[in-house]
């Protein structure tokens, strides 16, 4: 009897210690961050005049924009791997509450996108600064593209 209750419960235990080891594969598998891609804004707010600007050191530069109106840019974006990803774009920054983004054609301000292996898409980000009397200066911000493994 002492014999037959420590096995059950060797059994019991190694039971639970298998499941939650193939829940953790199964969760680390469908949701690994496999790359985050950090690119910072920068923009300048001039009610006066808007203007360009083509700097190759700052990807995201939207240049002069005046309060009210739109400046857009675009970013690549190209599934390398051999499964399904998931790709999560987040800003923060001080130019996080005026950004949008969506794949080109369907800007629906959904930053979040499923991409098959070897797909390729444009992003459109649209910095859109609110007519609410915010000073004319240069704000900065940080676009991050945070792209997870999934099975869906």
């Amino acid at each position: 009897m002492i014999v037959s209750n420590l096995m059950k419960k060797i059994i019991l235990i190694v039971s639970v210690l298998a499941i939650l080891t193939s829940l953790i594969v199964v969760f680390y598998s469908t949701y690994v961050i496999t790359d985050v891609e950090k690119i910072p804004i920068e923009v300048n707010i001039s009610s006066d005049i808007m203007g360009f600007n083509a700097d190759p050191f700052i990807p995201l530069k939207f240049g002069k924009v005046p309060p009210g109106s739109a400046s857009k840019r675009y970013v690549s974006y190209h599934n390398n791997e051999d499964f399904k990803v998931f790709v999560d774009i987040k800003s923060s920054g001080e130019t996080s509450r005026w950004l949008t983004a969506g794949i080109v054609g369907n800007l629906n301000n959904v930053s979040a996108f499923y991409f098959e292996p070897d797909e390729h898409k444009e992003i459109e980000l649209v910095l859109t600064p609110t007519d609410d009397g915010i000073p004319d200066t240069t704000y900065y911000g940080t676009v991050k593209i945070i792209t997870r493994r999934t099975f869906k």
